[in-house]
């Protein structure tokens, strides 16, 4: 069982109910690392100290307790353009994606058609991603076949990335994108940048609001293993080890100050013969001490009811739960607050990580 003092133990066995499983994969030009990370500084990445977490975020400050597009009615973002969207909204069974802006008012992004996410398989997902929009709100990036759209919300422009292939998953890394399909990532960074292959990368690249690119994945015994990319590729391993029952990682990783946060799919029973019940945690990774432990909060919940969507502030995560409520919780209490509840039935998320 788990331990209770929310340490990891890792754990192979059957696998546990798919969830928004994209796979997809692309092949582009690859030019080393080292020109990557050059140019991805080079555009202007906002870059933390290192030595202390950053201050609380305000773009849920004030955030509407009903999210609804209809109230008040939402405006095309052509000739409406903001100057940046606290959180993204596309309600299921929707083809069209929200903005919220600041004041309150909702934009409908109809300078582009979004298509819904379809990999070689024919498997069907929304167009909008938990990562799909920038850390300060100003762009929206969403993967389609053969190309990333990226939107300015600020100018209502467009710019199109050619890649050819499924793209599956884009996550903002600084002013930069990661895009991933089928095992494969490669890093983007808009207007003019070509596509550089984060070799073993997968679909672990941890968003972050820096120049910097990291990935943390699990080795074959299922330990929490963290690797940073340097001019020479990915650097030597650090392995985070603990005392709970680990399966698998669930959703993107987000880095804020010296921690790390992410959803996993926790093991029930012994280490050898799990029981079918895979209860979702999140998991948190202290860079300055090197432990790893479950956040008190939420409550482990069944696989598909909840999806971590970053940091409000150093000691709080946000959470949306049955994709349906924005949760915050605090990691050092697990005391939750409820923040806002989505008009439609459920819907996908992207919230900015500052405003």
């Amino acid at each position: 069982m788990t331990a209770d003092d929310g340490g990891i133990r890792v754990v192979v066995g059957d696998p546990p109910p798919d969830r928004r499983v994209r796979r997809r994969g692309w092949r582009g030009a690859v030019l080393p690392v080292t020109l990557a990370l050059v140019v991805l500084a080079a555009v202007g990445a906002t870059v933390y100290d290192r030595t202390r977490a950053p201050g609380p975020s305000r773009a849920l400050a004030g955030l509407p307790q009903r999210l609804d597009p209809g109230r008040p009615a939402a405006v095309p973002l052509r000739g409406n353009p903001m100057e940046r969207a606290r959180l993204l909204l596309q309600p299921y069974g929707s083809p069209d994606v929200f903005a919220l802006a600041g004041d309150g008012s909702w934009r409908r992004i109809d300078v582009v058609r979004v298509e819904p996410v379809t990999d070689a398989g024919g498997n069907v997902q929304p167009a909008l991603d938990v990562t799909s929009l920038s850390a300060d709100g100003r762009r929206a990036a969403f993967a389609q076949r053969d190309e990333v759209l990226v939107v300015d919300l600020s100018d209502a422009s467009v710019q199109r990335i050619p890649l050819p292939g499924f793209n599956d998953d884009v996550r903002w890394i600084g002013d930069g994108l990661a895009v991933a399909q089928d095992g494969v990532t490669f890093l983007v960074v808009p207007p003019d940048g070509v596509p550089v292959e984060l070799t073993g990368a997968g679909r672990d690249v941890v968003v972050v609001d820096e120049a910097a690119i990291a990935a943390l994945s699990l080795d074959a015994a299922h330990r929490p293993v963290l690797r940073r990319w340097g001019p020479d590729g990915p650097g030597a391993p650090r392995y985070f080890d603990g005392a709970g029952v680990l399966y698998a990682w669930d959703g993107p990783g987000w880095q804020r100050g010296r921690v790390i946060a992410r959803g996993a799919l926790e093991a029930i029973g012994a280490v050898d013969a799990p029981a079918g019940a895979f209860p979702y945690r999140v998991v948190l990774i202290d860079l300055a001490s090197g432990v790893a432990r479950y956040s008190p909060g939420p409550a482990p919940m069944p696989p598909d009811k909840a999806q971590l969507l970053g940091w409000r502030d150093a000691d709080t995560l946000l959470v949306a739960v049955e994709r349906q409520r924005i949760m915050a919780y605090d990691v050092t209490t697990g005391a939750g607050t409820e923040l806002a509840v989505l008009a439609a039935e459920s819907g996908v998320l992207s919230l900015s990580q500052r405003f």
